[in-house]
């Protein structure tokens, strides 16, 4: 169950990446990342990381980079057919490296690791600030408002998955987050850069 909730960060802090893309593009319109492409975060996704919020540490945030990589290649070689019930050896092998970069175990590096990327998803990739998820959200409907090449049905089925988002976004628990990612902000982009 584990290495399905840390599946679910990669492609959580790749839907961050592209929800930042909006907000940082002055051609909201361009044939790279068209905005029809384009994915908010999911009541889901955010009833998820409310319900994990947790206040993270320097020390935490700083296990997690020295820790990323080598669970991400953990990670990528297990077979899809086993991530909802992780082979016994592979569940050992992440709870070993996570201690030794010291977390309790691979469930606490995962806890760590979501309550990081719900953070960045609701910053400005551009300004490298934190602008809060409902801004992320309204940049986005405002780009596929602006965007011609949007049929009049897909506009309206697109702004209304994200209403209902922006209705269900859960408030960031524990602000003291947001200045910690911010002060590593950089190094996490990186890190979420390279699992593109």
């Amino acid at each position: 169950m584990r290495i399905l909730i840390y599946r679910t960060f990669i492609a959580s802090t790749i839907l961050c990446q592209s929800i930042a893309m909006v907000c940082a593009s002055s051609n909201l319109g361009s044939a790279e990342t068209p905005p029809a492409q384009q994915v908010a975060p999911s009541a889901a996704d955010d009833a998820d990381a409310d319900s994990a919020q947790m206040a993270l540490t320097d020390k935490q945030v700083q296990n997690l980079l020295a820790a990323q990589k080598t669970i991400s290649s953990i990670v990528e070689k297990i077979p899809e057919d086993q991530t909802d019930a992780p082979n016994p050896q592979i569940q050992a092998a992440l709870d070993k490296t996570a201690k030794r970069y010291g977390f309790k175990d691979y469930g606490e590096y995962d806890d760590v690791a979501n309550n990081v990327t719900f953070i960045l998803e609701g910053f400005d990739r551009e300004k490298k600030t934190f602008v809060g998820h409902d801004a992320i959200v309204k940049k986005q409907m405002d780009a596929i408002s602006a965007d011609d090449k949007l049929s009049p049905k897909e506009k309206r089925t697109q702004l209304r998955d994200l209403k209902e988002t922006l209705r269900t976004i859960e408030p960031v628990k524990y602000p003291d987050n947001i200045t910690l990612v911010a002060k590593y902000y950089d190094k996490l982009s990186e890190i979420f850069d390279d699992e593109q």
